[in-house]
């Protein structure tokens, strides 16, 4: 198990009290200003996720607020969702 500031290791658990960034360094002004996170990442492409069930998942334990997936942008679209199937929706 990796632990302060050791580096990740895969396929195991990781323990960390601080939020662990990953960063492309060859994109200039990734910034993740937020200290409560478990995992940020920045990029192009900030992250990725593809399965046969679930792409990308996200809950929140509060029973009454959070958000599972929450986005936000300056201009364009905070989440973006699409169906490429005969049924569902994007988000």
């Amino acid at each position: 198990m990796a632990t302060q500031g050791q580096a990740i290791i895969a396929g195991t658990g990781n323990s960390e009290e601080v939020t662990t960034r990953l960063y492309n360094t060859t994109l200039p002004g990734c910034v993740l200003p937020f200290s409560d996170i478990g995992m940020s990442v920045c990029g192009g492409i900030g992250l990725t996720g593809g399965g046969t069930r679930v792409g990308v998942w996200g809950v929140t334990t509060d029973n009454s607020t959070g958000f599972g997936v929450e986005g936000s942008t300056v201009k364009g679209t905070g989440v973006f969702g699409h169906n490429s199937g005969s049924t569902g929706i994007g988000v």
